[in-house]
């Protein structure tokens, strides 16, 4: 998904892009409706300003009747945000997307050179799971402070978290082993998925995979 800020700024490249590709989308549209997004929310700081002011003062009953019209103006405004927040979604939707054709096969490739590059500096390749036990979260440091932070998966199994990088379940490959000095460093590039709550909308993405998880349709 192309930025706000690169479409307001490369407009007409945007517009030649979407000729030459046969698709439409409201340009116009959309960059109003930031336009409108960022006056609403200029306006909402102005009103919060107010009200901070309005809290050190003295309480009189002329600021107590101010507060109260603050209070139902930020009401107004944070529900035309919402609005606004939702109409821009629909037309410019979240960072997600679909690789396909030339788009897939770069992907792929761009990892294999990635892989390839590295195993001829020392590197082990692997594909580490994205599935893993809590033991292997407190030996990378992610527990106990970073529980928010974590999917759990529910179900037979109340020991499974999905990972929230390689490095998690890389750095358990050897658990319960003693590694001698003369076999060291270990040296791995590894790939997996990532799952990690951060908010927005990649966790939303990531609960509805976590929620397919949990449904116990992959034991079917």
């Amino acid at each position: 998904m192309l930025s706000i800020d690169y479409i307001r700024e490369n407009k007409q490249k945007v517009l030649d892009a979407l000729k030459n590709k046969n698709r439409e989308a409201d340009i116009d549209g959309i960059l109003t409706l930031d336009e409108e997004r960022k006056k609403k929310i200029q306006e909402a700081q102005v009103l919060r300003e107010e009200r901070n002011r309005l809290a050190k003062q003295k309480f009189t009953e002329e600021t107590k009747t101010r507060g109260k019209e603050i209070k139902e103006l930020l009401k107004t405004i944070e529900g035309d945000l919402a609005i606004i927040e939702e109409k821009l979604n629909r037309v410019s939707g979240y960072r997600g997307y679909f690789l396909k054709n030339q788009g897939a096969i770069l992907h792929m490739a761009l990892l294999l050179y990635v892989f390839k590059k590295l195993t001829l500096k020392g590197y082990t390749p692997m594909i580490a799971p994205a599935i893993i036990k809590k033991f292997t979260l407190f030996g990378s440091g992610h527990l106990p402070w970073g529980e928010k932070e974590l999917y759990k998966l529910n179900g037979e199994d109340d020991d499974a978290y999905l990972s929230a990088t390689a490095e998690i379940p890389i750095t358990s490959y050897f658990s319960n082993e003693i590694l001698q000095e003369k076999d060291l460093p270990k040296k791995f590039v590894a790939f997996s998925p990532c799952f990690r709550s951060e908010g927005g909308p990649t966790a939303k993405t990531q609960r509805a995979y976590i929620e397919y998880m949990n449904s116990g349709k992959l034991n079917k």
